[in-house]
């Protein structure tokens, strides 16, 4: 069965909730209750590209804690994100799912002297499988950048102090 929505809803539950989370009790040990992490198995395979260096694995399979964890973390370092995705296109076969969906990104991070915006088009390509006792959760996840806007030096930035929160 597959099914195109037009309408704007999230393919990860609660995602920008999640990442605007900054105590460190969410970052490091409350992380699988949040509804980000809850939206992904305990092995996910990844493909998206090294947005802010090598601080957070996102091209290989990694624990579903982990992605999570480094994710919100990364994303905690700007001032303010928000992630809205559309045209989604899921199929549902059995216990397989998949959704290919775009997603608008944008990031706020103000700077000393530099442009303190960076907004991202990109095509997510999702696969979900259903976890007994859970539902369905994602196993697979591929970013691709469509288009960019703005300083992508803010990934930077935010890494830098993702690795100054960890000593």
């Amino acid at each position: 069965m597959s099914v195109f929505l037009s309408d704007a809803i999230s393919c990860g539950r609660d995602m920008d909730a999640s990442f605007r989370r900054r105590d460190d009790q969410a970052l490091n040990t409350g992380i699988a209750s949040t509804g980000f992490r809850a939206s992904f198995a305990d092995e996910v395979d990844l493909a998206i590209p090294p947005l802010g260096g090598d601080a957070v694995p996102l091209s290989r399979i990694v624990a579903g804690d982990d992605y999570a964890r480094g994710v919100i973390a990364l994303l905690s370092g700007f001032a303010a994100t928000q992630h809205v995705s559309s045209n989604h296109f899921v199929t549902v076969d059995g216990d397989e799912a998949s959704c290919v969906c775009y997603t608008h990104a944008t990031h706020y991070l103000p700077y000393k002297d530099s442009h303190p915006w960076l907004t991202i088009g990109a095509r997510y390509d999702i696969a979900a499988r259903r976890i007994e006792g859970q539902g369905r959760r994602i196993v697979r996840f591929r970013w691709k950048e469509q288009w960019a806007e703005g300083n992508s030096g803010v990934w930077e930035i935010a890494t830098a102090r993702l690795k100054a929160r960890a000593g």
